[in-house]
């Protein structure tokens, strides 16, 4: 084999050949490759990717390029290879990190061929310095953008600033708004030849002023703040200028225009209208000081007051050898604070200008204050207590002892020698453990609403309103104004009860307000009453009722068709107990049917009047079924 040295050096081309062993063939016979060949091999097997001319590449995966969004323009004259870059077209957002300089025009978000345009919807961060030597337009030229352009540090300019109209303005000028979507433009800060034509009642616009009409150079002062708008301003206070410019009227607000000099830690005061000065109180930071070279008075309205102190601040100090004088016709002087204290040698003098004696006390006379002896006054009190045992007035009204209540910041508790009757409309028990209502073998009487939002343990029986505890088997059911207990059904008959009492005050009105027995079953069932057992209790005085009471669906007390039973007035006017057991329509009064209405309460009445006496009571034991009426079966639910 030749020496490799000794064979002859060329240009590599993609035809060339090269020696190779195929290793997917027995034996690894020798083959040849061409450059080109091994070339593509690697592209593909590395996958470097591809992209369009123009376009600075930018790796899309750890192996592979494609197509950056910063496309490179080269010469417009297409001679050469020049890599010249004439502009740089950013066709997505650009975050400048450094300084950027630009020879050429920078379009962002479009191609605008002269100068550097920042469109809308478009972000150009810039974090160092940017330098654009060319005119910069922000937003689409000759478009109104509604997006601001925003800077916040320090803007300097050493070039011209333009108006909207493009002038530049001259000396003195400033640039003036033009209205909400019109612009700006360079004004005169204020007209030549001024003409003071007086005061302008801004409120009542006297004298009249109209926008657009006026003379160059007149102008006025507000007197009296209004809200007349001229030109589009509106918002007039006493003290601005109203100036005509030769085209609009103009404000020149002179609210925060004053003058005048001061001393450090010294408060303001206007020692004029438009002027400050000092006043007699400094502040240094720490302390507050009123030099008064005469009288501090600190006045105000009746209703209003004077507060001193607030709960930052420590101690107030009267500073004076004399006497601190409150002097007031109308009004109290009042401490809210939680103490009072008078260092030594300071006394409290009434109005007598009596400092008292030892243990005298400060007593009203009703208009004025004097020093008394304790047991001078009237109503003076005395008594003594226990530790944690709230006080309370003993019988002789004017001596303190202890009360039934103890109070040890960790439980309350009440010991009265009869019951505890705690009169509002809601007690709260809201404990972070379980809580115990009451104690064994005495009766709690709650009057009113009680609102059960937790588990409630009943450690004793459950008296329901007819002073029943109930039988064994039975349950608490509703009878819509009250509780009583009565016994579940039994048996797939439907059979229910319930035991009713009605006493002398709602016997007196049944004829106007009858007594409602069974709650109305709901739509689609009706009430059948099989038996009434009625137990009257006479007392001291016997009625006089004019006719039967009757047990009936509500609404037809009159109508004999629908009575389901009831008990003669004879039973009721007579001055004995009375006990019917199983009385229904027919047995007590003969009629022959008993209608049923559907979705209807079952009341106790009466057809005649109100009886005009009688003190007895009367209880009713019911037992009825509930119908379904589009079947006429039994509601056993």
């Amino acid at each position: 084999m030749a020496i490799i040295y000794s064979y002859p050096q060329a240009t590599v081309k993609p035809s060339d050949r090269i020696l190779a062993s195929d290793t997917t063939q027995t034996g690894n016979p020798t083959i040849n490759i061409t450059v080109g060949g091994i070339a593509n091999y690697i592209l593909t097997l590395l996958g470097f990717g591809s992209g369009t001319p123009g376009y600075m590449p930018v790796w899309v995966t750890d192996q592979q390029l494609g197509n950056s969004y910063i496309r490179q323009i080269t010469s417009p004259t297409g001679v050469g290879t020049t890599i010249h870059t004439v502009k740089a077209t950013f066709e997505s957002n650009v975050g400048v990190l450094g300084d950027t300089g630009l020879e050429g025009n920078l379009n962002v978000g479009g191609a605008v061929p002269t100068t550097a345009e920042f469109l809308a919807d478009v972000t150009t961060e810039v974090r160092g310095d940017a330098n654009f030597y060319k005119r910069v337009n922000v937003g689409t030229i000759g478009t109104l953008n509604a997006n601001p352009f925003q800077i916040y540090n320090t803007t300097q300019f050493y070039g011209d600033i333009r108006d909207t109209g493009g002038n530049i303005g001259t000396n003195t000028q400033v640039l003036s708004s033009l209205g909400a979507g019109s612009g700006v433009e360079w004004v005169d800060q204020l007209p030549s030849g001024l003409n003071f034509k007086g005061t302008w009642d801004a409120f009542n616009n006297v004298p009249v002023l109209a926008s657009g009409v006026g003379v160059q150079g007149d102008y006025y002062i507000v007197s009296a703040d209004g809200t007349t708008n001229l030109d589009g301003f509106n918002s007039w206070e006493i003290g601005d200028w109203c100036v005509f410019n030769g085209t609009v009227w103009q404000e020149i607000d002179n609210q925060n225009i004053f003058s005048g000099t001061g001393t450090a830690n010294t408060m303001t005061k206007w020692t004029g209208t438009t002027s400050l000065g000092d006043s007699q109180t400094t502040d240094n930071g720490t302390d507050i000081v009123m030099s008064a070279a005469g009288l501090l008075s600190l006045g105000g309205a009746a209703a209003v007051g004077i507060d001193i102190g607030n709960s930052q601040v420590s101690t107030i100090e009267f500073t004076n050898t004399g006497n601190i004088n409150i002097n007031a016709t109308v009004g109290t002087v009042r401490f809210n604070n939680s103490e009072v204290s008078f260092s030594p040698g300071v006394a409290v003098m009434d109005a007598a200008a009596n400092p008292g004696a030892a243990g005298q006390v400060l007593s009203s006379t009703g208009t004025q204050v004097q020093w008394i002896d304790v047991s001078a006054g009237a109503g003076a009190i005395s008594g003594s207590g226990t530790v944690d045992t709230v006080v309370r007035w003993t019988p002789s009204g004017v001596e303190l002892g202890d009360s039934s209540i103890r109070d040890d910041l960790s439980a309350l508790l009440l010991t009265p020698a009869v019951k505890t009757t705690v009169d509002c409309p809601t007690i709260e028990l809201l404990p972070t453990v379980a809580a115990t209502i009451g104690t064994a073998g005495v009766t709690t009487t709650f009057d009113g609403v009680n609102d059960f939002q937790n588990d409630a343990k009943f450690a004793a029986k459950i008296i329901d309103n007819f002073g029943s505890s109930g039988t064994s088997g039975q349950v608490l059911a509703s009878t819509i104004t009250a509780t009583q207990w009565v016994s579940p059904l039994l048996n797939t008959s439907g059979a229910r009860q319930v035991s009713v009492s009605v006493d002398f005050n709602e016997l007196g009105n049944l004829a106007t307000t009858p007594k409602q027995l069974i709650a109305s079953p709901g739509v689609g069932k009706a009430i059948e009453v099989l038996s009434v057992a009625f137990k009257y209790t006479f007392n001291t005085t016997v009625y006089d009722f004019t006719s039967y009471l009757v047990v009936c669906a509500d609404g037809f007390v009159g109508s004999v068709q629908a009575i389901q039973s009831g008990i003669k007035e004879t039973y009721m006017n007579a001055a004995s107990d009375i006990l019917l057991g199983n009385q229904n329509a027919t047995a007590a009064f003969g009629f022959g049917a008993q209608e049923l209405v559907e979705n209807t309460a079952i009341i106790l009445g009466t057809p005649g009047i109100d009886p005009t006496q009688g003190d007895g009571d009367l209880r009713l034991n019911i037992i009825y079924r509930i119908l379904n009426v589009s079947n006429m079966t039994v509601d056993i639910t």
